[in-house]
């Protein structure tokens, strides 16, 4: 009799903590994303204004952004990537300097290409 009770108290532990465990990697993955759109959102920006100054694209920096004081460079490359695409010239500099740890590649449509 003893032994089915601590057994229900364990389980009982087991679960409560599992569930808070999810929760709190839920809100992880929820941040995560906001994040992620918030990347998006500010490279597109980057290379709308780029668009509007009358910018031609091929492998070049936009620039660098900050979400969550988290900075990333933001590149033209080609698709398929060229030689040009990895020349020191056509990278941002804040990237090769180690200024920013990441980066967000875009065509030069300004469709989304990898963020890392």
């Amino acid at each position: 009799m003893k032994k089915w009770i601590i057994y229900t108290i364990i389980l009982g532990i087991i679960l409560i903590l599992s569930s808070g465990s999810i929760y709190y990697y839920s809100q992880i993955q929820k941040r995560t994303l906001s994040n992620q759109n918030q990347v998006i959102e500010k490279a597109k920006n980057i290379y709308n204004q780029s668009l509007q100054k009358g910018m031609n694209f091929s492998s070049q920096c936009l620039g660098t952004i900050y979400v969550q004081e988290i900075g990333y460079a933001v590149d033209i490359v080609h698709i398929p990537r060229i030689s040009e695409d990895n020349l020191p010239q056509n990278q941002c500099q804040d990237y090769l300097k180690d200024k920013v740890s990441h980066f967000v590649e875009l065509d030069y449509k300004g469709n989304i290409i990898r963020i890392l």
